[in-house]
């Protein structure tokens, strides 16, 4: 028993780096054939708005309306936001030595694209994981890593004042590793909140900091150390606080995890989406928040329900080998999983329907 047990762990770390390899493999043969890779849907996805990334250019559409940004050469867009205008959109550009952040957003006059400048200006540094922060419906800050080398970044953040970037500042100095996973919320009362994940030379913990007033805190462990990796942090904005999801390493399997933060502090949640989970996050629609992410074994995707609470509600999953993220259509008895809209109608995947797994 204990044999198969051993070869089952071993069998899900197999199919757990086959998906990061065949992810990679994926967004390089988008970026040669000039092809949408996925669908970005923003953390708050209230009018239906989607960013479909490609090389060359890329299809948002909010509200019914489709548009078309052009890219400039070596540019890529990978994160989206909605607004009281419409939107606002961030990614990356290749340049000499490094990488460089684009940010654009929807013209309120023309109706078409305005792009922004950018936050960073020293060349020769490698960005990531640009992070877009939204309050009271308008864009109030961008959040990055940056560094001399993909492996050795530090988290900075700037502010958005209606015409430049002011207060750039770092956020988290350079750590033994890399730090990774970068994600971002904007609470209810004005302050911003990051977490990310960072290597300390031995496994990868999930760190924190919250700016209030204008002023980061320290950035802090979420939890003490557990002597597992934990990585790919997702959070979203509630009435009093956050909540959080991220995937965690229990010794044979990639598991989803939730913890609250109010008050200034944590608290961990009990939720279960099965063995081999990855990628998690969060989504919320009109019809309430979803944990969206990749399984496994069954290789494919799942889709669990988040309640105000913080406590874990409906589960769906459809197992598939579609690398691309899916598009969330709930139904009353079921989760519609879309990859036809998700790729922009070009007819490369299609939509899959399961019936709820769990009504608590």
């Amino acid at each position: 028993m204990k044999g198969s047990r051993h070869i089952l762990a071993l069998s899900v770390m197999a199919v757990v780096v086959l998906i990061a390899v065949e992810a990679t493999a994926a967004d390089r043969r988008a970026r040669r054939s000039h092809q949408p890779v996925t669908a970005r849907e923003p953390v708050e996805n209230l009018r239906g708005t989607t960013l479909v990334a490609g090389s060359g250019k890329a299809t948002i559409i909010s509200s019914g309306r489709r548009t078309t940004v052009r890219l400039r050469r070596g540019e890529r867009l990978n994160e989206i936001a909605e607004t009281g205008r419409g939107w606002v959109a961030a990614g990356l550009r290749e340049e000499s030595g490094g990488t460089g952040l684009v940010v654009m957003r929807r013209s309120a006059s023309r109706g078409g694209t305005d792009r922004l400048p950018s936050p960073d200006s020293d060349k020769g540094f490698y960005r990531a994981a640009p992070r877009i922060l939204v309050e009271r419906d308008e864009l109030a800050g961008l959040a990055w890593l940056e560094g001399e080398r993909p492996d050795r970044m530090t988290v900075r953040a700037a502010q958005w004042n209606g015409a430049g970037w002011i207060d750039s500042v770092e956020v988290a100095g350079l750590a033994p590793g890399s730090q990774t996973g970068l994600a971002q919320a904007v609470l209810a009362d004005g302050s911003w909140l990051l977490v990310w994940s960072r290597f300390d030379g031995r496994e990868n913990d999930l760190y924190w900091s919250r700016r209030t007033g204008g002023n980061w805190t320290p950035a802090m462990r979420l939890e003490p150390s557990d002597g597992v990796p934990d990585v790919t942090p997702t959070l979203l904005a509630t009435a009093d606080g956050a909540l959080l999801a991220w995937s965690e390493y229990d010794g044979h399997d990639y598991r989803l995890r939730a913890a609250r933060f109010a008050g200034g502090g944590w608290r961990r949640l009990s939720v279960d989406a099965g063995p081999g989970v990855l990628q998690p996050k969060f989504i919320r629609q009109a019809t309430g928040a979803w944990v969206l992410v990749r399984t496994a074994l069954p290789r494919g995707w799942a889709a669990l329900e988040i309640r105000t609470d913080g406590s874990a509600g409906r589960l769906a999953r459809v197992e598939t080998t579609a690398l691309d993220r899916p598009l969330l259509r709930p139904t009353g008895s079921g989760m519609a999983f879309d990859w036809a809209g998700a790729r922009q109608g070009d007819g490369d995947g299609d939509g899959r329907w399961s019936r709820w797994e769990t009504q608590r």
